[in-house]
């Protein structure tokens, strides 16, 4: 059961990460920065926590999926770091 609460937890971070670095995205402000900072360290640390548990395959693929969406929000955010 713990198992998949983080799993669910893990992909709902991911899921407000994107919305903070779509928002980022659309309007770049220091406020915007510092959410989507915290959104991205969130869901990384969800993501790493879900990983230490067993999940049947279907989570795994899900998973996998969200951890490379991270990497793009996270390469996103950078870019947008650097050109501010």
């Amino acid at each position: 059961m713990e198992q998949n609460q983080e799993f669910q937890q893990a992909i709902h971070a991911v899921e407000e990460a994107d919305d903070a670095v779509g928002h980022l995205q659309a309007n770049v402000t220091p406020r915007g920065m510092q959410r989507a900072q915290l959104q991205l360290q969130l869901a990384q640390e969800a993501l790493h926590q879900a990983q230490s548990h067993d999940m049947d395959e279907e989570q795994e693929k899900r998973l996998k999926r969200a951890k490379e969406h991270l990497r793009h929000l996270q390469e996103a955010q950078q870019a947008i770091q650097q050109y501010d």
